[in-house]
C-alpha cells in the first residue's frame, strides 16, 4: 500500500511538472495532498529565478503561513496542516508573473481497517477485522473459476473474528469488503 502511495505521488508530480513544461515557459504551481497524512506538497516551476511568496490562507481570509522562497527554477515544499482545523484553505503563490491560488480541503483521515486472514488446522480459515466502526463487513468466497460460492455479512461496532470451515473447497479466493469497497483479497 505504501508503494502504491509513492507511485501515485510520483505520477501526480510528473504530470504536474509536465503540465508546467507545456505552458509556454511561464511559471505555474500545483498542490498535491500526500495520501493518509496531514501533508500537502506545493509544487512550483518558473522560467527564471526569483523570490516567490507562499501563503496559506484560512476560510475566513486569515493568513496562517507566509514564507518567501528564493527559487532558481522551481521547488517542492511540504506544508503540514496538522494542528489546523479541518476545512477549506487557499494556497497562494505570488511571484513576478502575479498572484495565483488553489483551494484545498483538509479533511480528517479515514479510519483504516486492519484485516487478518489465517489458515488454521482442520480446513478452517480465521478472518479478523479491527476497527469496523459500525460498518458492514462482507466476506465472499469464490472458486477457481471466480464463481461465487458463499457470502457472509456482519455489521459490528467492535473488532471481530469469524472462523469459516472450508473443507469442501480446494482452490478458492476470499474477498473481504466494507461499505467503501474491497479491503483485502486472499487466494488459497
Amino acid at each position: 500500500m505504501k508503494m502504491k502511495s509513492i507511485l501515485l505521488t510520483l505520477v501526480v508530480l510528473v504530470s504536474a511538472m509536465s503540465a508546467f513544461a507545456n505552458d509556454g515557459g511561464k511559471s505555474g504551481f500545483a498542490v498535491v495532498h500526500v495520501q493518509n497524512s496531514d501533508i500537502f506538497k506545493v509544487i512550483y516551476k518558473a522560467e527564471t529565478a526569483g523570490k516567490v511568496k507562499l501563503n496559506i490562507i484560512s476560510e475566513n481570509g486569515a493568513v496562517l503561513v507566509s514564507e518567501t522562497i528564493n527559487a532558481s527554477n522551481g521547488f517542492i515544499v511540504p506544508v503540514n496542516f496538522a494542528g489546523l482545523a479541518y476545512g477549506d484553505y487557499t494556497v497562494e503563490i505570488v511571484d513576478a508573473a502575479g498572484k495565483r491560488s488553489e483551494k484545498v480541503s483538509y479533511l480528517p483521515k479515514k479510519a483504516t481497517k486492519v484485516v487478518h486472514v489465517c489458515a488454521m488446522q482442520n480446513s478452517k480459515v480465521l478472518v479478523s477485522v479491527a476497527n469496523p466502526a459500525n460498518d458492514q463487513v462482507t466476506v465472499r468466497f469464490f472458486d477457481a473459476n471466480n464463481n461465487l460460492l458463499f457470502t457472509s455479512s456482519r455489521i459490528s461496532a467492535e473488532d471481530f473474528a469469524q472462523v469459516f470451515n472450508v473443507a469442501s473447497v480446494k482452490n478458492f479466493t476470499m474477498e473481504i469488503a466494507d461499505s467503501t469497497g474491497v479491503i483485502k483479497t486472499v487466494k488459497f
